[in-house]
């Protein structure tokens, strides 16, 4: 969200009450606190806790501003908080840090990150902890102005050192070449960085998709889930914006490049199973299902779905991953799901059918679902969340999207106002054009109750992922997906 022209600052004067509806969202809960954290990585947990117990003690029983809290901070670090936190907090976006190297030192150059690829004059007071891979020397400095140098301290600088910095970071490509040289060195958060930083530049036209999926298995021995996740991420998106033609060197691509992860893990658990390897093997499969959709592999879990054996598995993960799969398979209609939904024997199980009943491949799940919404079946209150995931499925997606259009004014008076907007969170996952105008131009038309801001925002991450798709297509060499 805070990647788009139409984000707004964390904090900002509220005049409407449809201004302080969307408040509710990321910028507030997500970014304030990952900014926060990130400072207190920057001066010092002890520093940061300090400054914290200042404030409190300074003015408990009393109204404060968040200046107040910038002050006590900046007094405890003896660093300009007080300044710099305000360009986080006050503005909208976060920066790219573009890395080069001239003569003997490092340029580190700030810009605005929009994920159109455009930016503007914004700057940040960056607090930025570089760690050399090379020498493992640390450097901390403020960078304030667009442009600074940086002591080469060593030859392999990684900037974001323990991985905590809101901002992301490109390198030139002698200087990620030596990363990826030393990628050992990194810490798991800070491969996750990197991984993360490497694909919002390919997104932003920074790096070439060709190089992107060159780097990509060196993640190959990684095992921490939430790498892995952020993988599965991309692999879903590269299947849905990748030409059909291109499908079967993907599927090759992918097999390699989760073939050691997929026979370390396995289908079925095992008692030795921490929670992280359940979470890891529940990821991998959920994709293998998705991208691969082989026959065999499906049926090993659907089956269980079929013959009701679902109902004995104890663990959750798996649970959910026999949900998921089974919902991939084409035999399986959509009535069996909305039943086990409607009749779930706990809140947990109804959650876990509501999140699967947009994901069923069957070709008549949009008819049946929206007209189980209209009959008062499925309640309002569940309806926009699962709307969005039907939306996104890249089989039925634009079937169902005429049910939502052709029923659009008998959903709306079934939900609540101020939940109806959740609809358009499907729309990050689309990439097809013919749908995503036509979505764009009804939305445009017919717009959501109290959800101007969020429908500006998805709807300019629709464009984005349309111009992706144009970028990635134009570029990509498909001999690298055949290596």
């Amino acid at each position: 969200v805070d990647s788009l022209k139409n984000s707004r600052p964390v904090e900002f004067e509220v005049e409407t009450p449809e201004q302080a509806e969307e408040m509710f969202d990321v910028l507030t809960y997500e970014k304030g606190s990952t900014v926060l954290r990130m400072f207190e990585m920057f001066v010092g947990e002890e520093v940061f806790q300090k400054g914290v117990q200042q404030y409190l003690n300074k003015y408990k029983f009393e109204n404060t501003h968040s200046s107040d809290l910038w002050e006590s901070l900046s007094e405890a670090s003896k660093l300009p908080l007080n300044k710099m936190l305000p360009t986080w907090i006050k503005q909208p976006g976060f920066p790219i840090i573009n890395v080069s190297k001239s003569g003997g030192k490092f340029i580190l150059e700030q810009s605005k990150f929009l994920i159109d690829g455009s930016t503007d004059d914004s700057l940040w007071e960056i607090p930025v902890n570089v760690r050399f891979l090379d020498t493992r020397k640390v450097h901390t400095l403020v960078q304030n102005s667009k442009t600074i140098e940086l002591d080469a301290l060593g030859e392999i600088p990684f900037i974001n050192n323990g991985g905590w910095a809101f901002y992301h970071v490109v390198y030139d490509a002698e200087i990620f070449t030596k990363i990826k040289e030393s990628f050992n060195e990194l810490n798991s958060l800070e491969k996750y960085r990197l991984l993360e930083d490497t694909w919002k530049s390919v997104t932003i036209g920074k790096f070439s998709i060709n190089e992107f999926l060159e780097f990509l298995p060196i993640y190959k021995s990684e095992r921490d889930p939430n790498i892995w996740a952020y993988i599965a991420g991309i692999i879903s998106s590269l299947s849905k914006i990748l030409p059909n033609e291109s499908n079967v060197s993907f599927v090759n691509y992918f097999n390699e490049l989760i073939d050691s992860i997929k026979n370390d893990l396995g289908k079925e658990i095992k008692d030795s199973d921490s929670m992280e390897i359940k979470e890891l093997r529940a990821t991998i499969n959920k994709l293998i299902g998705t991208i691969e959709n082989e026959e065999s592999f499906v049926d090993f879990y659907s089956s269980k779905f079929k013959d009701g054996s679902i109902e004995n598995i104890e663990d959750g993960s798996l649970y959910n991953t026999t949900l998921y799969i089974s919902a991939l398979d084409p035999e399986i209609k959509i009535e069996h799901f909305l039943e086990k939904f409607l009749n779930a024997g706990s809140p947990q199980i109804e959650g876990r059918y509501r999140a699967i009943l947009g994901v069923v491949r069957d070709p008549n799940a949009g008819k049946i679902i929206v007209q189980s919404m209209l009959d008062g079946t499925i309640r309002g209150a569940d309806c926009p969340y699962i709307l969005a995931s039907m939306i996104a499925n890249k089989v039925t997606g634009k079937d169902s999207w005429n049910e939502i259009k052709d029923n659009y004014s008998g959903l709306l008076g079934i939900m609540p106002e101020w939940t109806a907007s959740r609809i358009l969170s499907g729309l990050d996952a689309i990439f097809d054009r013919e749908l995503g105008d036509d979505i764009r131009s009804f939305i445009m038309a017919n717009p959501l109750p109290s959800a101007e801001k969020l429908m500006a925002q998805k709807l300019e991450k629709l464009e984005a992922n349309m111009n992706l798709v144009i970028h990635i297509n134009s570029t990509l060499d498909e001999s690298i997906l055949e290596k």
